[in-house]
């Protein structure tokens, strides 16, 4: 698929996601659908506002954006290689190091500029 055609989707999502926010807002329509009173409308409404965020995340995109993954064993180096790279050593931001398998999750390191698209 084409990066036009993604965003001509991307921004037809967020127009529906934007008139579909303004019907739930209706009193008869927050009653009958239990939007706040119902488990499964709850977390329904709360997968709607991700929905929401990540197409207003990628809308919002520049594409001088790039990412580089580094990838190895536990106790390789990658966390020691980002921590001289980045010149992070000895900082609050420094990746720990140790024997000891730490990350269990995907770290984004970004600048001040462009953390702000990834938390809106």
């Amino acid at each position: 698929m084409s990066t036009e055609n993604q965003d001509l989707r991307s921004d037809n999502l967020a127009i529906g996601i934007k008139k579909l926010n303004t019907e739930l807002k209706n009193e008869l329509v927050e009653n009958i659908l239990e939007l706040t009173t119902n488990p499964i409308s709850v977390e329904n409404i709360n997968q709607l506002k991700r929905i929401e965020r990540a197409t207003n995340q990628y809308r919002k995109r520049t594409n001088n954006l790039f990412y580089v993954g580094f990838l190895g064993h536990f106790s390789s180096g990658k966390s020691s290689t980002i921590n001289s790279i980045l010149k992070l050593d000895g900082t609050t931001n420094e990746k720990k190091t140790n024997h000891n398998p730490t990350d269990d999750q995907i770290t984004l390191i970004t600048s001040k500029k462009t953390v702000k698209m990834f938390l809106n």
